[in-house]
């Protein structure tokens, strides 16, 4: 819950995920010489960690590396960009598009296809 509160300036999003009872915090939890040995960043490590714990969690991840790890694990992944459609479909967000828009602007690589698509399926457009 750290890293998704981190950096922004309003806690729409933070609220949202809050608000999601199947996500849990993975902070300080133990770490397998499995997963320790892809030397991912703390929280991905966190992660895939719980995720390796519970047969039921999926890991939210869009660290290239640690999708790889999971994968390697046969850990179930959603991204961010996965989570703000479903929190759209929910209602608990008004658009996606500014959200993603957002994050691109502070850093993080979504493809231009992929987020064109995710809007159109969602019944957004990305401004001409």
């Amino acid at each position: 819950m750290r890293e998704i509160r981190a950096g922004w300036d309003g806690p729409e999003i933070a609220d949202a995920v809050a608000r999601e009872s199947r996500l849990v915090s993975a902070d300080d939890v133990a770490i397998p010489p499995l997963v320790a040995a892809w030397d991912l960043g703390a929280g991905e490590t966190q992660v895939l960690s719980h995720c390796l714990r519970c047969s039921t969690a999926v890991a939210v991840l869009d660290d290239a590396a640690a999708r790889r790890c999971a994968q390697s694990l046969d850990i179930p992944v959603v991204g961010t960009l996965g989570i703000l459609l479903a929190a759209r479909r929910k209602g608990w967000i008004p658009a996606a598009q500014p959200v993603i828009e957002q994050l691109i602007s502070e850093g993080l690589y979504l493809s231009p296809s992929l987020v064109a698509e995710a809007l159109a399926e969602i019944g957004e457009a990305l401004p001409h």
